[in-house]
């Protein structure tokens, strides 16, 4: 895959599934909604009482893959360091996840009742990438 279709791949509404370090044990592996910028990269929200966010916070990486879940398959897997956490201050920060994966009229409904303050945002600067096109 080149850069841009790397790029135009990682526009489209796909779960990510994030592996960080569990000591003791096999990474943790989840799956996660996620927004990429070529300018910033990954940025992820994450429950502050969560045990996701403590190992994240202890491991200060994580690694991810995006698949394209029918034939022909393609996937973006990508790792690196966590360059940024912040608090979720409004919903904009929420929105403009949540749009991407339900649109924008379910999205502000999914977001109706939930507290930004509960949600941290992390942001993964990507330095190691591997992507594959099987069409």
């Amino acid at each position: 895959m080149t850069k841009l279709q790397r790029e135009m791949f990682l526009e489209r509404p796909y779960l990510a599934v994030i592996g960080v370090e569990e000591p003791g044990l096999s990474p943790r592996v989840v799956p996660l909604w996620y927004d990429y910028k070529p300018s910033t990269g990954f940025s992820i929200i994450v429950k502050k009482k969560s045990k996701k966010l403590l190992l994240l916070q202890a491991a200060k990486r994580f690694s991810l893959c995006i698949q394209e879940p029918q034939p022909p398959y393609k996937h973006v897997s990508a790792q690196g360091p966590i360059i940024e956490i912040r608090d979720c201050v409004d919903h904009v920060d929420l929105l403009a996840v949540a749009t991407k994966y339900l649109g924008v009229e379910e999205a502000q409904r999914f977001l109706q009742g939930r507290a930004p303050s509960d949600s941290l945002i992390l942001i993964m600067d990507p330095k190691k990438w591997v992507t594959a096109d099987y069409s």
